[in-house]
């Protein structure tokens, strides 16, 4: 029995500890090595069909994939593109879904799945067998263990009732207080209603969660299973431009950079694929300006991804140090787990795959 509890945000829980400032790597001999592992789609297979993928994550080496367009289900996948198992449909009823748009991946491997048109998780075995779906009480925002958008929640982490064998569904709080709640910094969008102020990555971790915001700045708060927040890291960057702006509108000033994704590993290691706009980002734009919204004249935005680069960073949460700030191609996006990454390509008739990399860091 798996028990969902609707708890009120914490405040005011002792004084914030102070930032850990990271500036310049530490560590001048290390660097991050990719090795292509295989690739997924592209094939003509029936993953093609989905025309794109959702949420993706490693078990093994297994990848579980989901797909939120027709054919919806949750993939079990060989990174060689064979298909293992393939679990859920179209629906409302047990193991279906209407939109299969978030997966985590829980301890002993079990995967859970939240629906948000049907406000449901559901639990599957790491084979991808059905063992429960339970419905969330409405108006309470979770979510569920990984990267994406709502990364923030009013509820708890929950143990099963003893003597149970399911492993629980997770549900995290983060405090009011918290400075990831206004991303604590003056050029931080004060719209309430603006989505990406609330856009983050919530990673579980030693029984609580690290929570990292996606847009505006580069930090990273830890709290501990009693929800306190026990570090706080704060990326200070040349090349993190703190612009309001997402979306960019003129040429020298460029977009704000993105956390895509991240991932905890076994050595403590705090993992970040990000984003951002190449030295070329100019380049993108037309020469000549026309006119756009209201007569205002502006210059049209070119093929932007061609003018933006990806980068890793490594950050040790035991010593507290940045290891190691390195440039990767700009496509590399999903982080899947077990240190395998993901980037997004497309062949020239437009079906989309993904060639996968195993990350490691060489010291």
């Amino acid at each position: 029995m798996v028990t969902l509890l609707a708890a009120p945000p914490v405040v005011g829980q002792g004084t914030a500890p102070r930032p850990v400032i990271l500036t310049a790597p530490t560590c001048a001999t290390c660097r991050v090595e990719l090795t292509s592992v295989g690739k997924l789609g592209g094939d003509g297979g029936p993953l093609d069909d989905a025309k794109g993928f959702g949420e993706l994550r490693a078990i093994s080496d297994t990848l579980i994939v989901v797909t939120p367009a027709k054919p919806l289900g949750v993939w079990g996948v060989h990174p060689s593109g064979r298909i293992i198992w393939r679990s859920g449909r179209q629906g409302s009823g047990p193991g279906e879904f209407q939109r299969a748009d978030r997966i985590g991946v829980l301890p002993g491997d079990s995967i859970v799945i939240w629906d948000q048109e049907l406000a449901r998780l559901t639990l599957l075995t790491k084979g991808g067998r059905l063992v429960r779906s339970e419905r969330v009480i409405a108006g309470v925002p979770i979510f569920v263990p990984t990267s994406g958008t709502g990364g923030f929640a009013l509820g708890r982490l929950v143990k099963p009732a003893p003597g149970s064998k399911t492993p629980p569904l997770p549900v995290h709080r983060v405090r009011l207080d918290s400075v990831l709640s206004s991303f604590g910094s003056a050029n931080a969008t004060k719209d309430p209603g603006d989505p990406f102020r609330f856009d983050r990555i919530v990673l579980p971790y030693k029984g609580g969660a690290i929570v990292i915001p996606r847009v505006y700045q580069l930090a990273a708060e830890i709290y501990d299973r009693r929800d306190q927040l026990t570090t706080r890291f704060e990326r200070v960057a040349k090349w993190f431009s703190p612009y309001e702006s997402y979306v960019a509108g003129i040429p020298d000033t460029p977009p704000t950079p993105l956390v895509y994704d991240a991932w905890v590993d076994d050595q403590d290691l705090l993992w970040l694929l990000i984003q951002r706009a190449a030295p070329t980002w100019a380049q993108a734009f037309s020469k000549e300006a026309t006119a756009g919204e209201g007569g205002r004249k502006v210059r049209r935005l070119d093929n932007p991804g061609l003018y933006l680069e990806g980068v890793i960073e490594v950050i040790d949460l035991k010593k507290r140090q940045l290891l190691v700030s390195q440039q990767v191609p700009q496509q590399v996006s999903y982080a899947l787990g077990r240190n395998m990454i993901a980037s997004k390509q497309s062949t020239p008739d437009g079906d989309r795959f993904l060639v996968l990399h195993r990350a490691a860091l060489r010291r």
